[in-house]
């Protein structure tokens, strides 16, 4: 196959541009799917722990910690091996945990699960955003706001389909699980249609410097 979309033939490409546009709209939809399945979850797992609405702030704290941790090191992860090999690990990695908080037997725990939710999702959302704005490039238009559209969507979707699971007798567990099959085959039956990158940066370039202290 080709090594970069810049070696497709001419004629190939405006189809195959499409093709990844609809591809990773298919991914933003899917992670905002687990987002939404997850939050919606949220009041049963603060009854189940018995936790109080500061303790459930805490461990949300933790998850946004752990984003603003990983979104350097996934910027550099990227620029050496490419979004769509990080994408494809990030995504395995935020669905596979995104069950985590609702088993967690205890509040120490359920923290350490709330990190490790955050830095995969942290992951995936620079992994899907950097292909992203490959393929707007591509396209020659802006069409950022259509992924986050299909974000908002999945979100939607997600809390309507966690609001119908647990009126139907489904739980925070049994739930999320069958979110993160749904969104791992969308993922991964999405990113075979992703832009490919040319060949990876050395380490030592701009792309993996670290931001300045201020």
């Amino acid at each position: 196959m080709y090594e970069s979309s810049d070696d497709v033939p001419p004629a190939l490409r405006p189809r195959m541009i499409r093709s990844a546009r609809g591809a990773i709209a298919l991914v933003f939809f899917a992670n905002g799917f687990a987002y939404g399945t997850w939050v919606a979850h949220l009041p049963l797992l603060e009854a189940r722990l018995h936790l109080s609405d500061g303790a459930l702030g805490i461990a949300l704290l933790f998850a946004a910690i752990a984003s603003l941790v990983t979104l350097p090191l996934a910027g550099a992860a990227i620029a050496r091996f490419g979004s769509r090999g990080i994408c494809r690990v990030a995504s395995l990695a935020a669905v596979g945990v995104l069950v985590l908080p609702y088993v967690a037997p205890d509040f120490g725990r359920l923290l350490a699960a709330t990190y490790l939710l955050g830095t995969a999702f942290s992951a995936m959302d620079v992994s899907m955003n950097a292909q992203a704005v490959l393929v707007e490039l591509r396209l020659g238009r802006p069409v950022m706001s259509s992924f986050h559209g299909a974000f908002s969507v999945g979100g939607l979707a997600g809390a309507a389909a966690a609001a119908l699971l647990l009126a139907r007798g489904g739980t925070a567990s049994g739930d999320t699980l069958l979110a993160s099959a749904a969104c791992e085959l969308a993922v991964f039956a999405a990113l075979g249609a992703f832009v490919r990158e040319p060949a990876a940066r050395p380490a030592h370039t701009k792309a993996n410097a670290a931001p300045h202290r201020r």
